[in-house]
């Protein structure tokens, strides 16, 4: 499925459920699988209009700094580190980038209000889920920000459906009723 896909980011949380984080060489996959704390929870917010990854890609620059790419590192081994350790504090510096949000945010219109009003109101942070343009918050359980989420996004032009996700524990499952 990664050499279909040619992303084990995509295919290795779908088919093993929970908190997936891989690499692959052309060749091999090699994956560590943790649980997802139930103290997390995850809302998506979809915008009605689209965005092409052609587009999204193309505006992200040819090169990068050294010092943008160690950031950028240094968010990923955090955010990793967070979540097997249940140190979710650090979820809303883990979650900065400098890689492709900074250049995709001019084509997704509120992406920045709506983050910083989900900082605002408590949750650990946000981002741009893949090229976009869906974002997606991490919360803490029992922080309910889903009516100042609902607020912020009818200020602005375009309308945004805003949902809770269920965590997939198991991935994917195979029976008889799916053959």
């Amino acid at each position: 499925a990664v050499k279909l896909e040619g992303h084990p980011d995509n295919v290795a949380p779908a088919l093993l459920g929970d908190f997936v984080v891989g690499a692959f060489d052309g060749e091999r996959l090699e994956y560590v699988r943790a649980d997802v704390s139930d103290k997390l929870e995850f809302i998506v917010l979809i915008p009605d209009f689209s965005l092409s990854t052609k587009e999204a890609r193309g505006v992200l620059p040819e090169n990068y700094t050294r010092k943008e790419v160690v950031f950028n590192i240094s968010r990923a081994a955090l955010l990793t580190a967070s979540m097997i350790s249940g140190n979710f504090d650090a979820l809303s510096l883990a979650v900065q980038d400098r890689i492709h949000q900074p250049y995709r945010k001019k084509l997704i219109p509120g992406m920045e209000e709506i983050l910083s009003a989900a900082e605002n109101s408590g949750a650990y942070g946000g981002y741009l889920s893949g090229a976009g343009p869906t974002l997606m918050i991490v919360n803490k359980k029992g922080n309910d920000i889903i009516e100042k989420l609902e607020e912020t996004t009818s200020k602005l032009d375009n309308f945004w459906l805003i949902k809770k996700l269920d965590i997939e524990k198991n991935g994917l499952t195979v029976t008889e009723e799916n053959l």
